[in-house]
């Protein structure tokens, strides 16, 4: 476990990032979801599959004027407001998703901070669940077994309903606040057109997670 952990981590940082939170960007879309809504003209030449976001209600804001009026606006827009976040949300984060997390965390936790002591150390259990995730998706045969094991699912089809609605359960942008799990993979420039873009797609469709190309490594 120790020994999958450590190489899975160091292939999870190669592949998988942290993404800008929402906001403007390109990939805006008529029925008003985003397509990578954090990301930069820039970025979008090198993608090769971005998620597309919901589009998130507004949290409507409590009248100032203490009219009956006012106050029926008010309740009919909350109302409406919760049935668009049910729409998005469903039935939040599972139960039985957040108890995998939390095994996850006291297994994986003691792992990762070994030798960290008295130093300033931050850990994600889930940022670090979640990109297994992806890794998962990516590796095929034994390699894909591992993984799966490793962080308590049975197998990928599971995994994608499971992290789609994790994704779904945790996701605001109402204006007033935001929470995103923003996951992409970067891959190598050089091996493009060896990537599988079944994959990719699943990734972005599944996992809410962009694909960028890029040249890896520095010039001299």
């Amino acid at each position: 476990m120790k020994r999958l952990l450590s190489l899975a981590l160091a292939s999870t940082l190669l592949l998988a990032g942290c993404g800008a939170g929402p906001g403007e960007g390109p990939g805006g879309r008529q029925d008003g979801s985003k397509q990578n809504p954090g990301g930069s003209p820039a970025l979008a030449s090198y993608a090769l599959a971005q998620p597309v976001y919901p589009k998130f209600p507004t949290l409507p804001q409590v009248p100032t004027e203490m009219s009956n009026q006012a106050w029926e606006i008010y309740n009919d827009d909350y109302d409406r407001y919760i049935d668009a976040l049910t729409a998005i949300r469903g039935g939040g984060v599972q139960a039985g998703t957040a108890q995998r997390l939390t095994s996850f965390a006291g297994r994986s936790a003691p792992l990762v901070l070994e030798g960290q002591e008295g130093k300033n150390v931050i850990y994600s259990p889930l940022s670090l669940w979640s990109a297994l995730a992806m890794l998962a998706q990516c590796a095929g045969g034994e390699s894909c077994q591992q993984v799966l094991q490793a962080i308590d699912v049975n197998n990928l089809e599971g995994l994608q309903a499971e992290i789609s609605q994790l994704w779904r359960g945790l996701y605001t942008d109402d204006g007033t606040s935001s929470l995103l799990l923003s996951n992409s993979i970067w891959l190598n420039s050089t091996l493009e057109g060896a990537y599988i873009q079944n994959t990719l797609d699943t990734l972005a469709e599944k996992y809410f997670a962009g694909t960028y190309s890029v040249p890896m490594g520095s010039g001299p």
